[in-house]
């Protein structure tokens, strides 16, 4: 089908192969620009920081990573398990990513602070929905009883 691409960087080694949490191989990157497919790794493989594979055959290749706006992985094109297609053809990151082995990114958003929160937030909206009913429950009472004898 294609490359895909993924942000779950939950890669491991299979034979030789590093693949993707599914299944699927990690491509690679030579020094030319050319994407690099069926690499066989020895165990013991390190990854820089920029993203340069170095095995202990001493070859050098660099993780394919690709960076393109927004639009080029929109959810049209979301295929599940964490694949996606691009729309059109992402570029080669140009050096501002950091690459950490052995690191899985995770959200920075503390999930049951933020429901606790929403909740607050919810309740708050409540009591002033109320007061302005009450509010508006008083001037309806001013305007049309006040007056009659």
């Amino acid at each position: 089908g294609g490359e895909r691409y993924t942000r779950n960087g939950s890669f491991h080694l299979d034979g030789g192969t590093l693949r993707t949490a599914e299944g699927y191989p990690v491509l690679f990157v030579d020094n030319n620009g050319q994407t690099v497919s069926n690499v066989q790794l020895a165990s013991g493989f390190k990854i820089n920081t920029d993203g340069t594979v170095i095995d202990q055959q001493g070859r050098s290749l660099r993780l394919k990573v690709v960076e393109g706006p927004v639009q080029s992985f929109n959810r049209e094109t979301n295929l599940g398990q964490s694949l996606y297609a691009a729309n059109q053809a992402p570029q080669l990151a140009n050096g501002n990513i950091v690459v950490h082995q052995g690191m899985i990114e995770h959200s920075n958003v503390d999930l049951a602070g933020q429901m606790t929160h929403m909740i607050t937030v919810m309740r708050a909206y409540e009591a002033n929905q109320k007061a302005i009913q009450a509010q508006d429950g008083l001037t309806d009472k001013a305007a049309n009883e006040v007056g009659k004898v």
